[in-house]
């Protein structure tokens, strides 16, 4: 599927062999992976602040409305998402599709990635656009909590104003009924 934005990588060729293996071949770029700037901050207690988060999601969302048309992500994770200077590019486009969704849910549940993929993934289903919406809802709550919460009473904010963490706080405890 040739699908061209700037900010999915480029896709070469894809294919798979009789006894299940994926070969996927792809533009090589350089910057840091969203995870390990995420990973890197955690130590520390230190979340993203909203100026840095919104530049990142409005081209994330970009990517995907572009995306989802033709195909969905399926494998959507922080250390898929590369961020280069006021840019970003997804990358690993497609690998979800050319795995059976079962093969690709075993290979996903024990990682430490599984957090941000959609229960329907890991359960096996086939990848859907919702899928990756999950992840980038998961995705937010890592960078602004530093923690994909199950209870957003236990949750420290780090928007750094007290009237943002209030609204963010609420948002959350209404989106996730508690």
């Amino acid at each position: 599927k040739d699908i061209s934005h700037p900010n999915l990588i480029r896709v070469f060729d894809a294919e798979s062999s009789d006894d299940g293996h994926v070969l996927v071949t792809m533009r090589y770029v350089q910057g840091v992976s969203l995870k390990r700037s995420i990973d890197s901050r955690a130590p520390i207690g230190e979340g993203f602040a909203l100026r840095e988060i919104e530049p990142l999601f409005l081209q994330l969302r970009d990517a995907l409305i572009e995306l989802h048309p033709s195909m969905v992500h399926g494998n959507l994770k922080p250390a898929n998402i590369i961020i280069q200077p006021d840019f970003l590019k997804i990358t690993d486009l497609g690998l979800a599709e050319f795995l059976p969704p079962e093969t690709f849910a075993r290979a996903q549940r024990g990682s430490d990635d599984a957090v941000y993929l959609a229960p329907e993934i890991l359960s096996g289903s086939a990848p859907a656009p919702s899928a990756d919406i999950f992840t980038v809802g998961r995705l937010l709550s890592m960078m602004l909590i530093g923690q994909a919460p199950d209870d957003a009473s236990s949750v420290k904010f780090y928007a750094g104003d007290e009237e943002v963490d209030e609204l963010i706080r609420s948002t959350y405890a209404r989106a996730t009924d508690q």
